[in-house]
C-alpha cells in the first residue's frame, strides 16, 4: 500500500491515462517519466501487442529501500532512484530506464508469464531489460545508447 499526500501529475497517451503521484518537492524529473511512458508506449505497442490496461500510474514512496516494481498498471517507484535523483546532462538516465524497464513487465510477467520452474524470473527480467534498451536505441542516438549500455555493464561488474 502507497498513501501520501501527492500532487499528480496527468497527461494521456492515445487513449491511456498516464499519472505520476509525488511529493509536491520533488518535481524535478516527473517530465522524464512521462517521457520514459510515452515512448515505452509506442514502442512495446508496435512491437509487442496494445496496452491492456486505460491508465498507467507511477507512485513515490520514501527511500526505506531503493527499487521500483511494477504491478498491474502501476509502478511504485523509490523517491531515491527517481524522484529526488539528480541528473547530469552527460550522465546516462538511468531514471529513463528504469522507467522503461518497469513498463516493460506490464507485457513480460503480466501478460506473458513464465513457467512455473526454478529460474523462471531471468526469462521476463531479460525480456524487461532488452526492451528498454530497445526504447533508448529507437528514441535516442546510438552514442546515448552505447554511454548507458557501458554504464549498466559496470554498475553490474
Amino acid at each position: 500500500m502507497v498513501s501520501a499526500r501527492y500532487v499528480v501529475k496527468k497527461d494521456k497517451w492515445n487513449d491511456v491515462n498516464l499519472e505520476v503521484y509525488y511529493h509536491e518537492d520533488h518535481n524535478y524529473n516527473i517530465n522524464i517519466m512521462m517521457d520514459a511512458m510515452k515512448m515505452s508506449l509506442d514502442y512495446y505497442t508496435a512491437n509487442f501487442s496494445p496496452y491492456q490496461f486505460r491508465q498507467m500510474r507511477i507512485m513515490e514512496f520514501p527511500r526505506y529501500s531503493q527499487f521500483a516494481q511494477s504491478f498491474a498498471n502501476t509502478v511504485p517507484f523509490s523517491e531515491g532512484i527517481g524522484f529526488i535523483m539528480k541528473i547530469e546532462d552527460d550522465d546516462p538516465n538511468v531514471l529513463f530506464f528504469v522507467t522503461a524497464h518497469e513498463f516493460a513487465y506490464q507485457w513480460w510477467g503480466h501478460q506473458v508469464s513464465e513457467a512455473n520452474v526454478k529460474g523462471n524470473a531471468m526469462i521476463s527480467e531479460a525480456v524487461a531489460q532488452y526492451s528498454s534498451y530497445m526504447v533508448i536505441k529507437h528514441n535516442f542516438s546510438q552514442e546515448v545508447l552505447k554511454d548507458f549500455l557501458k554504464y549498466d555493464l559496470l554498475q553490474k561488474a
